[in-house]
């Protein structure tokens, strides 16, 4: 079969040689056109390569058109630069790789509550997933669904799927929180119960198999003295050889007193055989309803651990539910210092801002969102709008440098969905109203050279197809140049390089 098709295309080339034109599917090519293919239930497929294939041509002629497999788009070389054929004709609003909603997850499911990114593997949870659909006393186990890249494309892990567990708690919210690095994920189940006591929460530690490429369950990790209804596992955290994990409603015992919510965060620590408690940390002048752990996020530079913790309903003078973040430090995983300046704050923060709600740190730079802030135009006042900041640490404190605002009713809960890298900061904007369609969204990614400029604007990613409602960019997680981003069709991918 193959000498046949050699030997037809070998004559349609002689014939076009001979008569100028060459017609497939047609006996009348156009007269303008020197190859004329028509047909009704067929398409034209041109090569297709990876960003880095196409960027390694040699002397790529004027004109050269190629399928870009990381950029999900059609690409043709102007004699000086590769130019995409993506909507807007440049770079800065590229179409993501959208992988559907698994067929055997229904909406109630909130399949991309939660999602995380590392290197060619990602998993999106789903922690009000039923084992059995509609059958009472099988509601929201939950679960996680794996995603590899792998030949350029980001499709569901043939080999495993999906995580569940088998015989956790009913309720018990698989998939709440997750987080990725290397071969090891941690995912928290944060209303799962321990023995009798109801929902005191878990978190389960998986490795990958690198052989066979399988998630397998490594370890279940619980607080050494939670007790019911501390959700530990609501937020979690890895980076290296140390896990953390929040449990924002965890009774803390301070001078005798009982704060009730006030939380706390544990840390695990990795010895090449099994992940170990080492601290329990928690505000010292902390107050019941702080729910510090809310949010937390861990990054290991060489002998250091940063931490940032999330207590979104600390009262800040007389602005209830203001929020505070904590900046902590730690050279064992032990003993954790605040950080001087490391009580954050938003520089105009106010009552109901919840500033603490999400948070992240890469690079000695903390980030806080505080997504019910309110933005005060002078003749009106926007609710919810938003914001987030980034602060940095020098060597001697923790200052603001940065802040992104929600400015009008039409970009509200800024703050809620972010990542940040050793390089980008990526605000999801999926309450954002794009031309008329309220809620549609998107992404925004900008670049953060050094810490004496400001971040600047790197790329947007919206959906060429855009809805009302559709909450493009609710979730967002990004490692390297490979975004994942979760609106209500389900998950996309996208290579942002």
């Amino acid at each position: 079969m193959k000498k046949i098709s050699t030997t037809v295309f070998t004559m349609f080339l002689f014939a076009s040689t001979i008569f100028g034109q060459m017609g497939i599917g047609t006996n009348n090519p156009k007269p303008s056109a020197m190859l004329d293919i028509t047909s009704t239930n067929k398409g034209l497929l041109i090569p297709r390569m990876t960003t880095a294939q196409r960027k390694a041509i040699p002397s790529p002629a004027t004109g050269l058109i190629v399928f870009d497999s990381d950029k999900n788009t059609i690409y043709m070389f102007d004699a000086v630069n590769w130019k995409p054929f993506a909507y807007e004709q440049n770079e800065t609003n590229l179409p993501g790789r959208l992988v559907r909603k698994i067929s055997d997850i229904d909406g109630e499911d909130e399949f991309g509550f939660s999602a995380a990114i590392s290197g060619n593997h990602a998993m999106v949870g789903a922690p009000k997933w039923d084992p059995v659909a509609g059958a009472t006393g099988s509601e929201n186990y939950g679960r996680v669904q794996i995603f590899d890249k792998k030949d350029g494309y980001w499709s569901t892990n043939s080999e495993l799927a999906a995580l569940n567990i088998s015989g956790i708690s009913l309720g018990a919210q698989f998939g709440y929180s997750i987080s990725m690095d290397g071969n090891f994920a941690v995912i928290g189940a944060p209303y799962a119960d321990v023995n009798t006591s109801n929902n005191e929460g878990k978190a389960f530690v998986f490795k990958r198999n690198t052989t066979t490429n399988k998630w397998v369950l490594f370890q279940e990790l619980t607080g050494s003295n939670a007790s019911a209804d501390d959700n530990f596992g609501i937020s979690v955290s890895i980076s290296g050889n140390t896990i953390v994990v929040g449990a924002p409603n965890d009774d803390i015992v301070i001078s005798g007193s009982t704060h009730t919510n006030q939380g706390s965060v544990y840390v695990f620590t990795f010895n090449g055989a099994i992940w170990s408690q080492k601290a329990k940390v928690y505000d010292d002048d902390g107050l019941a309803g702080d729910f510090f752990g809310t949010s937390v996020d861990i990054d290991t530079e060489g002998n250091v651990d940063y931490l940032i913790a999330g207590a979104p309903g600390v009262n800040v003078g007389a602005n209830a539910d203001e929020g505070v973040a904590y900046c902590y430090l730690s050279l064992d995983s032990e003993i954790w210092f605040l950080m001087a300046g490391g009580k954050l704050t938003l520089n105009v923060g106010g009552a109901g801002d919840k500033f603490g709600s999400k948070v992240a740190v890469k690079n000695e730079v903390f980030m806080v969102g505080a997504p019910f802030h309110d933005w005060d135009s002078g003749p009106t006042t926007y609710s919810n709008v938003g914001a987030a900041a980034l602060f940095k640490w020098d060597g001697n404190a923790v200052t603001q440098f940065d802040a992104y605002y929600g400015l009008t009713d039409i970009d509200g809960n800024i703050g809620k969905s972010f990542c940040l890298t050793a390089d980008m900061v990526c605000y999801g904007l999926h309450n954002f109203e794009t031309n008329g369609l309220e809620n549609s969204g998107y992404v925004t990614i900008k670049k953060i050279s050094t810490l004496s400029t400001l971040p600047s604007h790197y790329r947007n990613v919206k959906d060429p197809e855009a809805y009302a409602n559709q909450n493009f960019g609710s979730v967002v997680a990004l490692s390297g140049y490979e975004l994942l981003l979760i609106s209500g069709q389900g998950a996309y991918f996208i290579n942002i390089e």
